[in-house]
């Protein structure tokens, strides 16, 4: 009894008090137990770009004389250029206002490989009086070395004013032969003819 003889029993509601307390959690400890459980979904990747072979419809050149393949593109041609001791193997885009010319030779040297690149460098430098960048790159499985220059307008002709960039690879074959491949563009063709040429380049290979 709350009240007893006018006095409240303080025992009661200390029992009620705890009873409510007990109820309480117990009540509190089902709800947290009923809580539905938040579901992970599992991350959903973007598929991978795939990247197309901007090569795979060109045309392909085989040359069974200086043994080597390679492709060009829709809109270039192939000619043949006769010099004194070789045949210049050129490829350049039909009916272009710009100089854009990819070339592949084969020549018979009569220095060494590495008295060649300095010759060559040296005579670039006398005559232009410009910077060259060298590097080693891999062509078909052979290490080779890359020169590339850029020729000013002035240098080029006093007239135009375009000046050209240039790439020229060497690379050393057995029987005291090197191989060329070049490629040179006036400077407004520039950035798409050297993206042409680096494809072109990743598709040649030496016959066996």
């Amino acid at each position: 009894m709350l009240f007893t003889q006018g006095k409240i029993n303080w025992k009661y509601i200390l029992v009620v008090l705890i009873l409510a307390v007990v109820a309480g959690g117990g009540i509190l400890f089902w709800i947290k137990t009923q809580e539905i459980p938040v579901i992970e979904f599992p991350e959903i990747k973007k598929p991978e770009k795939v990247v197309e072979d901007e090569t795979a419809n060109w045309k392909i050149h085989r040359n069974n004389e200086y043994r080597f393949e390679a492709k060009y593109p829709d809109g270039w041609e192939w000619k043949e250029q006769k010099h004194e001791e070789v045949t210049e193997i050129v490829f350049e885009k039909k009916e272009s206002r710009f100089l854009c010319v990819v070339h592949f030779l084969r020549v018979i040297p009569k220095l060494p490989f590495e008295e060649l690149i300095a010759g060559q460098k040296n005579a670039i430098q006398k005559r232009f009086k410009i910077e060259i960048n060298e590097k080693v790159i891999v062509v078909d499985k052979i290490l080779a070395i890359k020169l590339s220059y850029f020729i000013p307008g002035e240098l080029v002709s006093p007239y135009s004013g375009e000046g050209q960039q240039i790439h020229r690879i060497f690379i050393p074959l057995t029987g005291n032969e090197t191989f060329q491949i070049g490629y040179y563009a006036d400077e407004k063709e520039n950035e798409e003819c050297e993206s042409i040429f680096n494809q072109m380049l990743s598709t040649f290979r030496f016959l066996e």
